[in-house]
């Protein structure tokens, strides 16, 4: 039994046998270019990130998915029942009283559980909520912090600046070798630092 069986419970020679990613990508292209448009429903932020990364390691042109828009089912349940913890799509057909048929780790099984949910709550849905995907090169940890450091900064009295940013927070913490990453993070810096200035700005004098 190999890993793959472990985590799917697919066996080995059905996955030795499926046809390979340029095939299947391509048949799905086909299948979707036979409308006029179409909107991607996924369930939570990784499926259209997942396509992405696979087209470019086979070293296929990005530039349909990255212009794809999709929408993410799983923000869509929090924001129907306002609740704010994930839920798998499983927990969601039990809190809708739909029995879920199949596993989760299996993709049709899954593609069709997250259909039924879509197909429960459709009318509750914000359409207008749509994404496409967007490279991102610095982990949530690492945004958490360049807010947290810019609090911090300010609530010392101290200007914040990039560089006090990377001695003081990122040391031994953050890698900056991805120039992508570095610009990135920059951006978000300028605007959380523009943010802290208005909400500053806005505080009643005592």
């Amino acid at each position: 039994m190999g890993l793959s069986r472990k985590k799917t419970g697919i066996p080995q020679e059905d996955i030795d046998q499926a046809d390979g990613f340029r095939k299947v990508i391509t048949d799905f292209m086909d299948w979707l270019n036979k409308s006029e448009a179409f909107l991607l429903v996924t369930w939570g932020g990784e499926d259209l990130k997942r396509i992405v990364f696979d087209t470019r390691m086979h070293k296929l042109d990005d530039a349909y998915w990255m212009a794809a828009s999709y929408f993410d089912l799983l923000k869509g349940f929090i924001r129907y029942k306002n609740v704010t913890n994930d839920v798998s799509v499983e927990a969601a057909l039990l809190d809708l009283n739909i029995a879920a048929e199949g596993s989760a780790h299996r993709a049709l099984d899954d593609a069709r559980m997250t259909a039924e949910v879509f197909r429960a709550i459709f009318t509750e849905l914000d359409f207008k909520r749509k994404q496409q995907y967007v490279d991102v090169y610095a982990n949530a940890k690492e945004r958490r912090l360049v807010k947290t450091a810019i609090r911090a900064m300010t609530a010392q009295k101290v200007t914040p600046t990039w560089e006090l940013l990377v001695e003081h927070y990122f040391a031994d913490k953050v890698t900056l070798t991805d120039p992508r990453k570095v610009t990135e993070l920059q951006t978000l810096f300028a605007a959380e630092v523009t943010k802290e200035k208005q909400v500053s700005n806005k505080a009643p004098i005592q």
